[in-house]
């Protein structure tokens, strides 16, 4: 045969295998009447398809651009898609559904049918077909379930913990006697970390174990579980993998397994690509079960995932990494082991909109080890360009968003209950990833709803709720922070940490303990350049906090602009601020908006509505101890740090003067003899000093020294005398209780009269038929009718209906007319 005549035959045969090149042409499969064996023209017609995955792979080297991939509706497909060809610009390569009926399953999940009982209602099956490295997802009764783990997740105390790190590869923990070898050792390492670790045998209440790839080593105080061992089943549903024998083995009570009951994903990825395949798009399909991710794609452009469901992934429903201009839109991605969307390094100009990522990280200890693991949506520092819009996000395990890039805006999405197994994390979290040159410019946080930052001490040695609503970590800078509304929030409501050049504006924040910090550390640079105005927070529950700035230096009043805020704050507290410098004690200072502005010229012009509620009613009162301060002052049993004295000329004649000595702080003790947990004390006194303004601190000893958070209370001194009402409540019993004055520097006195300490019983003000707080997740406002007469942090009155804005919220409260 000469050449001409093969290159004729080598054209026909192309011709028979591709009939229409350089045409678009439409490809179906069906699992229920396909036939692998016919044509490639046969399978251009829905009435002839081919059947499966594996016959797509082997003739998708000559799709072209504009082909369309094609699975029968509410069919299952088996196996791994492979593309080795990509389209063009404006002409992609399209895998989609055709028929009626629900979207085409592409699945890696196998039913296992034959079982072996082992005895205490467990039950073995072999994996024959297994062609991941490990196992992640096993389905029952159509869920994934949790790998069996001891303790288990809902037990009182979840994790147990560790009293020694002895090195390296071992610890010793709780007493348990069980043999854990070739089981798994979860531990938390931070707040942020939880990693694992092969268990290689155990001796009484040591465990040793195989290092992993982690920067991160095992500490004392923190906590531990082991999982994937037989000896941990004991609940429905749990199961473990024995990779040298290739079988499973599940928990399923009394009943041994059924078929379609117990399904596992066999193959790490649904979708993977050779590498320089662009312009692509998946369409209207519903990806289920895999090991790893069932989108993992690099080097690629121009790639669509669209309308399509995906869920049950062993590590991230999407994976891509340098992938520029990709589109995910329109998704629901949802039980995704560690992450619901990662797209790492090198893919500029992403578009994330109107997905839900739900469940990412249901599990504590089945994610990946080491950082970024836990997130529902993850794109990479040098993500320029791109916007995160219109995504609901809901039950995560670490960070709701964690994004980066040069003028990337995040705007209009709901974050719903995070920080679920780690903390020190946010509802939007940033950071400059220790760059620079980039990642610093043109981003923006934009009418967001953040709701439900849980935080998770356990195994943990810092006993403290750290969820924030957005947290710019690290250096992070050039960012506008606006709009958005945060609302029950375990630790900060916004976070500034170690930062330049950010601009928050127009947010409100409610029910959350610190509303917005800001800190500077060892580890960052001073922040500087930061604008805070125009927010609305509240201090509306117990020892809420609008405002902590805190340093390592003096340097508080240089951190920015901070003005014309509006501060609801009903019942009054006042010490609503708080301040810590290289200067102050541990605990740093709480404050009132008028020594905020004396000492950090802060809120100047920032307005306090006055509402004036009170927080109780007084039922019954016992007096146990009062004072007129006539003659002698034996009501106080000790003075340190100090001097107590009687004054001949104080308020009205004689009185009680309490004064600091030079550089101290003076402590005054009054006792009060026996208490018991929940009693309520009642402080009222008249007081002056020539200081206005100065702090002044009482608590319950006890109580204090039992748990300082919440324990103190506040008031500020007025150069004329003033009327004060404190309320202490104990939360230990003892036969000997002191109420403790607490006064700081300068060495100035502080006068008391008429003090009297009483034992009393208050009905609370319920403060939740005052308030009225909604937020409006959607395009068009919306009117809402309101019970009565409200305003707002700002004195703007509501009568009868309020006006939410799109992606907006409103914080009120309830007054009577006259009250303005």
């Amino acid at each position: 045969m000469n050449f001409i005549k093969l290159i004729k035959h080598l054209l026909l045969l192309a011709f028979l295998i591709f009939p229409l090149a350089g045409y678009c042409s439409d490809y179906y499969f069906s699992t229920n009447k396909g036939d692998d064996n016919r044509s490639i023209t046969e399978a251009q017609n829905p009435a002839t398809p081919w059947k499966t995955i594996g016959k797509l792979n082997s003739v998708g080297s000559g799709l072209k651009p504009g082909d369309r991939v094609l699975f029968a509706a509410g069919e299952v497909f088996f196996g791994t898609i492979y593309i080795v060809k990509g389209g063009e610009i404006g002409n992609p390569i399209i895998y989609t559904t055709y028929g009626t009926g629900a979207p085409a399953i592409v699945t890696s999940l196998e039913e296992i049918r034959a079982w072996k009982s082992l005895g205490g209602e467990k039950y073995e099956g072999s994996i024959p077909n297994l062609q991941s490295s490990k196992v992640q997802i096993v389905e029952v009764d159509n869920l994934p379930r949790e790998i069996g783990r001891y303790p288990n997740s809902e037990s009182d105390q979840p994790l147990l913990d560790i009293t020694s790190i002895n090195n390296p590869i071992s610890l010793t923990g709780q007493p348990n006697n069980s043999d854990w070898t070739g089981g798994e050792l979860v531990i938390r390492k931070t707040n942020w970390i939880i990693d694992r670790h092969p268990v290689t045998s155990t001796s009484g209440s040591t465990i040793y174990y195989q290092p992993i790839n982690t920067p991160y080593p095992a500490k004392n105080g923190f906590g531990y579980f082991i999982q994937n061992h037989v000896n941990t089943l004991d609940s429905y549903g749990e199961w473990t993998y024995n990779a040298s024998l290739k079988t499973i083995t599940v928990y399923t009570g009394a009943t041994a397994p059924t078929a379609n009951q117990v399904k596992l994903a066999t193959k790490d990825y649904l979708v993977t690509n050779q590498p320089f395949t662009k312009n692509i798009s998946f369409v209207n399909l519903h990806f289920k079960g895999s090991n790893k991710s069932h989108f993992y794609v690099k080097k690629s452009g121009n790639f669509k995932i669209e309308n399509c469901i995906l869920e049950s992934a062993g590590e991230n429903g999407i994976f891509m990494e340098e992938v520029p201009d990709l589109s995910i839109t329109g998704n629901t991605i949802k039980n995704s082991l560690s992450n619901g969307i990662f797209i790492f390094n090198k893919s500029p100009r992403i578009t994330i909109q109107n997905n839900l990522i739900e469940n990412s990280m249901p599990f504590q200890g089945m994610g990946q080890s080491s950082d970024m693991n836990g997130i529902g949506l993850y794109i990479g520092s040098d993500s320029d360009n791109s916007l995160v819009e219109k995504n609901r996000i809901i039950n995560t395990g670490y960070n709701g968003i964690h994004f980066g890039g040069d003028f990337t805006i995040v705007k209009n999405n709901l974050i719903d209950r995070f920080c679920i197994y780690k903390q020190d994390g946010g509802g939007i979290y940033t950071n400059s990833d220790r760059q620079t040159y980039r990642n610093n410019k043109g981003r923006e946080i934009r009418n967001n709803i953040i709701l439900n930052g849980i935080g998770n001490i356990d195994g943990n040695e810092e006993r403290v709720y750290l969820a924030s609503g957005i947290y710019a970590d690290d250096m992070a800078s050039g960012i506008k922070i606006y709009g958005n509304t945060i609302h029950k929030i375990s630790g900060y409501g916004i976070f500034l940490h170690n930062n330049n050049k950010l601009e928050l504006a127009e947010n409100l924040i409610y029910k959350v303990p610190v509303q917005i910090r800001a800190s500077h550390d060892p580890i960052g640079s001073p922040i500087r350049d930061i604008t805070i105005e125009n927010n609305q927070l509240s201090s509306v529950f117990d020892g809420e906090l609008v405002l902590s700035l805190s340093t390592d230096d003096y340097d508080i009043a240089e951190f920015g602009q901070i003005d014309n805020n509006y501060f609801l704050d009903p019942f009054n507290i006042d010490f609503i601020f708080h301040s810590k410098d290289a200067g102050d004690p541990h605990s740093g200072q709480n404050r009132n908006l008028q020594s905020w502005r004396e000492d950090f010229s802060y809120d100047l012009n920032s307005t306090k509505a006055r509402f004036n509620l009170l927080p109780y009613e007084i039922i019954t009162r016992k007096s146990i101890k009062s004072s007129a301060f006539d003659s002698k002052i034996d009501l106080v049993a000790g003075t340190y740090g100090g001097v107590s004295e009687l004054i001949p000329n104080g308020i009205k004649g004689s009185s009680l003067s309490i004064r600091a000595n030079s550089g101290e702080h003076v402590l005054a003790y009054i006792q009060i003899g026996e208490v018991k947990a929940g009693d309520e004390i009642l402080l009222e006194f008249d007081s002056k000093s020539t200081v206005e303004n100065k702090e002044i601190q009482l608590f319950l000893e006890k109580t204090f020294d039992e748990n300082q958070e919440g324990a103190i209370r506040y008031f500020s001194t007025n150069q004329d005398s003033k009327k004060t009402q404190i309320l202490l409540k104990a939360r230990v019993s003892t036969p000997s209780e002191s109420v403790v004055i607490k006064i700081n520097e300068p060495s100035v006195p502080v006068i008391f009269d008429n003090l009297t300490v009483s034992k009393v019983k208050t009905k609370g003000l319920n403060i939740m038929d005052y308030l009225f707080f909604e937020y409006n997740y959607s395009d068009l406002e919306v009117t809402l009718p309101l019970p009565g007469y409200y305003k707002n942090a700002k004195n703007e009155i509501f009568n009868q209906e309020v006006t939410v804005s799109p992606y907006g919220s409103v914080l009120l409260l309830k007054v009577i007319r006259d009250d303005n």
